[in-house]
């Protein structure tokens, strides 16, 4: 199987990505950082999505980048000709150890899915979700992903370009399981079956810049990812889920 990897780069992350990098090529995976043409870094290879893929709204230029965070793979791609079955897609502020990137790449290996998330919902599961019920959001925007880290295959990616005009206002976080989806694709949670304790809601979804919010959690056998907050990372539930969390992490081998 043919793999790829991209980062995408809007901050500048170079020795992270030179330790990924290196990593996934001993492993024979290709790798490749990239970076907004409107916010490039020295290094990366540089992509610029088309306008009619993103949203007509007054957002600044780089709002419109985050909103089509999807397409942003796909148009590196294309762009720089980057040929694979499947590609790893992850932000430059994913982290984990060298040890903790090769067992997502082992664990995952034989689930043949066209896209594969850390996080993933289906509507009816999380009807809380106020992006379902958005006026942007088809019939069809039956799905929510996070956008961190996760794979899709090439074909995912055509299914991405045939309806990037059409889906230009749907947040990202849908248009991009949904269209895999209607298109007949199958998606799946990256950390199910194969493994619950790469990814925990602690290390993969947190807001450091609220006083209120607790801490992230790191563990060395983790994925980490400073993003949004989760209701559940409340005073009175952390210990327990932390504990709980660091025990399954702790009997894994690295």
């Amino acid at each position: 199987m043919n793999v790829a990897a991209i980062m995408t780069d809007a901050a500048g992350y170079p020795n992270r990505a030179a330790i990924v990098g290196r990593t996934l090529s001993a492993s024979g995976i290709q790798f490749f950082r990239v970076s907004p043409a409107d916010r490039p870094q020295p290094g990366a290879l540089t992509v610029d999505l088309p306008d009619g893929w993103l949203p007509s709204n007054d957002s600044p230029l780089n709002l419109k980048h985050w909103y089509r965070c999807h397409l942003h793979y796909l148009a590196a791609v294309r762009r720089h000709g980057i040929k694979a079955d499947f590609y790893w897609c992850f932000e430059g502020d994913v982290s984990a150890s060298p040890a903790t990137w090769l067992r997502l790449m082992d664990t995952t290996a034989d689930m043949p899915h066209d896209g594969l998330w850390t996080r993933l919902s289906h509507a009816s599961e999380r009807p809380g979700i106020g992006w379902f019920s958005h006026p942007t959001t088809p019939p069809w925007g039956e799905w929510y992903c996070l956008g961190a880290l996760f794979r899709v295959s090439a074909r995912a990616l055509d299914w991405w370009e045939e309806s990037a005009a059409e889906s230009r206002e749907v947040f990202t976080e849908i248009a991009a399981p949904s269209v895999i989806a209607r298109a007949g694709g199958t998606i799946s949670r990256i950390n199910r079956p194969h493994h619950e304790s790469l990814y925990h809601c602690g290390t993969m979804k947190f807001n450091p810049g609220h006083a209120t919010r607790t801490p992230p959690v790191h563990h060395p056998r983790m994925f980490h990812h400073p993003c949004k907050f989760d209701d559940r990372l409340t005073a009175g539930p952390v210990a327990a889920w932390k504990d709980d969390m660091f025990r399954q992490a702790d009997d894994l081998e690295v």
